[in-house]
């Protein structure tokens, strides 16, 4: 989230820029669901005269939609860009944290390679703020859909990025409180570092912390998954075994009985 100049994610300094300030910005990200939701809010301060400010926000995750952007709770048309040039800094990253002892993830849509010198493209959502003297208040939110690792069976990991990067281009930036909502139970690795309490992770900064938010998820794994799913295969070949030996029996008695009564039918004859 920034102010544009001359062309999207063009580096210098917006006309304007440099009078208003980001008092702070309220980030929740809510992973849990199949279409985790992602709401930012900034509180802005302009302290000269009333401006308009072309304005973009850097989109870095995948499959965007319901998309929504309000000023003072006034929704504000925008036009959302597929590729935009961007600094190398507002660039999604090549990975994602891993877990205590493992290495950092690669940035993984399924089986396919997203991230391979930056090749997942982000997209940014452009628009006009007309900030008047005084507090404003700016909501972004959106959902999307998260990127899927599949080191193997056993290691299936859900990866979020978000661009913090951007913000760093305004006149000031104060604190940046983050609140991320987990699945329930499952474990998570993120950078910056945050507090967990249960399945929320939490934190509060002074300032941008990082360029980005980046997020890894994975399923909690159970003592008993693994002897479970084992038993329930053994299970299903053994009904399966016996359900071809019944097969056999009933087919068995079906012919001895045809057998017989075609025997008496001769009989008779």
């Amino acid at each position: 989230f920034r102010a544009e100049e001359h062309s999207l994610g063009a580096p210098g300094e917006a006309v304007g820029l440099e009078q208003i300030e980001v008092i702070s910005e309220e980030l929740r990200l809510n992973m849990q669901g199949f279409d985790p939701m992602i709401n930012a809010r900034y509180y802005l301060m302009n302290h000269g005269d009333e401006i308009i400010v072309p304005t973009i926000f850097v989109l870095g995750t995948h499959h965007r939609h319901k998309i929504s952007v309000a000023l003072n709770h006034k929704d504000l048309e925008y036009e959302y860009i597929e590729k935009p040039d961007l600094p190398e800094a507002w660039r999604i990253p090549l990975h994602t944290p891993g877990f205590q002892g493992e290495s950092p993830i690669p940035l993984k849509w399924d089986d396919t390679w997203l991230v391979e010198t930056h090749g997942l493209k982000e997209a940014a959502l452009k628009f006009e703020m007309k900030l008047p003297p005084g507090k404003t208040l700016l909501d972004v939110n959106y959902h999307a859909s998260l990127m899927t690792n599949l080191i193997n069976e056993e290691n299936v990991y859900k990866q979020f990025v978000y661009i913090l990067a951007p913000a760093k281009e305004w006149a000031s930036f104060g604190r940046l409180d983050v609140e991320i909502t987990l699945p329930r139970g499952w474990k998570a690795a993120v950078e910056p570092q945050l507090k967990a309490k249960g399945d929320v992770l939490t934190g509060i900064f002074q300032g941008i912390p990082a360029d980005a938010l980046a997020l890894t998820m994975q399923m909690k794994n159970y003592w008993y998954e693994k002897p479970l799913w084992y038993f329930c295969i053994v299970l299903v070949v053994l009904l399966g075994l016996v359900s071809i030996r019944l097969c056999c029996l009933s087919a068995r008695l079906i012919a001895v009985r045809f057998a017989k009564s075609m025997g008496q039918v001769n009989t008779v004859a």
